[in-house]
């Protein structure tokens, strides 16, 4: 038979011995960070990296994709130094000055010598005309061979556009793992100047995600991807230009619509004040046509990444 007053004085035992113990102590929560991705940038600061365009535009007609004409492909990289020379309110360059260390261009189908003409070349950005460059001896670099500059560091000089911080920038701080939603409202307006047409917030989606910290030349950074999603474009622009099948203003040939889909993971230093340190952007463009009564999909895509590092 079991002694049940034994029992019971055993349970009391157990039960004042595991009061006393200490209790485990709770797991300390994960650090959370700022996010910030519009890094102020002064003036006197080199900036040296390397850059790395590539673009692609094709047709999709009865099944079959076929790279856009006259060019379907191009391709542009450069080693490079930039000294700033002087920014706006915001720490974005006003004026550069940018020195071609290696320059690389090459197209499907069109000649462009830019390596000869440019590689080893110093140029200056021209003030409130991001599109124009002038040489260190004063002569003016041609529209192409500025088109192929632009492509790679436009994104320098961007100081009248939606800033990330204004698209993406969260409200307080976040851990390893969150995600979190993106500003409608200024990513409709920042696609609207990018595409010069009406964007609709209701028809755009921005998401962002904290992927983890990492070290880039020594210097921990912020590993964060964004997206930006784009359903519908009552209005696409018709600056695609020729597409191979024939021009979009064209009689026959009638826009639906289009959808934009944007990427990018970005590497954010800790430290706020120094500029993303490598970062890789895609962009996907569809414009949805009918020609001649037929469906043609026409598509642009574009990757750009680059990798960089700041004197402070």
């Amino acid at each position: 038979m079991i002694n049940k007053t034994k029992s019971i004085a055993v349970l009391t035992t157990v039960l004042l011995v595991a009061t006393v113990l200490p209790a485990a102590s709770a797991a300390p929560d994960p650090p959370a960070y700022k996010v910030v991705f519009d890094h102020p940038i002064a003036a006197g600061q080199v900036i040296k990296g390397d850059i790395h365009s590539r673009q692609r535009q094709y047709v999709v007609a009865d099944g079959v994709a076929k790279l856009a004409q006259p060019t379907g492909y191009s391709e542009a990289r450069a080693k490079y130094q930039m000294t700033v020379g002087s920014v706006d309110s915001r720490g974005i360059p006003v004026v550069a000055v940018l020195r071609l260390d290696e320059l690389f261009a090459s197209s499907d189908t069109v000649d462009l010598p830019a390596k000869s003409r440019l590689s080893g070349k110093v140029l200056v950005r021209i003030p409130r005309n991001s599109g124009q460059y002038i040489r260190e001896d004063g002569i003016e670099v041609s529209t192409r061979d500025s088109d192929i500059v632009g492509a790679l560091f436009g994104g320098f000089f961007e100081s009248d556009t939606v800033t990330d911080d204004e698209m993406f920038a969260p409200r307080g701080t976040i851990r390893v793992g969150e995600t979190w939603a993106g500003n409608s409202a200024a990513i409709a307006k920042m696609v609207s100047g990018q595409l010069n047409t009406t964007i609709q917030p209701e028809h755009t989606k921005g998401t962002a995600k904290l992927n983890g910290i990492v070290t880039r030349v020594g210097v921990p950074c912020l590993d964060i991807t964004l997206r930006i999603d784009v359903d519908y474009i009552a209005n696409p622009p018709v600056r695609l230009g020729y597409m191979g099948v024939r021009t979009l203003t064209d009689d026959a040939v009638k826009i639906d619509s289009a959808t934009y889909i944007a990427e990018q993971r970005a590497f954010c230093p800790v430290d706020t004040q120094l500029p993303e340190l490598e970062t890789c952007s895609t962009l996907t463009y569809k414009l949805k046509t009918h020609v001649d009564g037929k469906p043609v999909e026409m598509n642009f895509e574009r990757v750009l990444d680059g990798r960089q590092n700041v004197s402070r």
